[in-house]
């Protein structure tokens, strides 16, 4: 009976070593993806995250000439009348309003589609002071819809005509809502 207990603890003491190299193997496998998963992680996150900021931009648009259903080049701007509306932060600092705006482009197309390019200047309130977001832009549209892509600023957009029908009276004057978001 002896010898058959110095059998069995003998081979219990050798399954307990293979079973506690397993499980130090596998506390090593898996400290070591953690550390790689760490470091990965490390590598990937910037320094500091980028601000958003949503923002709804409402203004009227004068055209010149008239936009009509013949293709032409047209200039815009919105006389310096305009709202830029802004949820979030931008750099590192909280929007607390509304703010001015201006814009100024040319466009190439019709009333039913076009394409062009703008500058616009947009104040917008912070906690810290008025950051001010100033950039050209392009943009598309078809119909009284579009969308516009700057380096910092973009989104779509929409337009009411407000002065001409484009059929029997060139358009004039346009209200612009476009929604987009600002990173810095």
């Amino acid at each position: 009976m002896r010898e058959a207990a110095d059998v069995m603890f003998r081979k219990m003491a050798v399954f307990n070593a293979q079973a506690a190299k397993g499980l130090v193997g596998w506390k090593m496998k898996c400290l070591f993806v953690a550390l790689m998963l760490a470091g990965v992680f490390v590598i990937v996150a910037p320094a500091h995250a980028a601000d958003t900021a949503a923002c709804i931009v409402s203004h009227p648009l004068t055209l010149s000439p008239g936009l009509t259903l013949t293709p032409g080049q047209h200039g815009f701007t919105n006389n310096s009348v305009g709202t830029v509306n802004c949820l979030g932060s931008l750099h590192g600092h909280q929007i607390v309003g509304s703010g001015p705006l201006t814009e100024v482009g040319n466009l190439t197309g019709t009333c039913l589609q076009g394409t062009g390019s703008a500058e616009i200047r947009m104040r917008i309130p912070t906690d810290a002071g008025t950051v001010v977001v100033s950039e050209k832009y392009t943009f598309q549209y078809v119909g009284i819809v579009g969308t516009f892509s700057g380096p910092v600023f973009s989104g779509a957009f929409e337009f009411l005509p407000q002065s001409g029908d484009c059929l029997l009276i060139p358009l004039t004057q346009v209200a612009v809502l476009a929604q987009g978001t600002i990173t810095s």
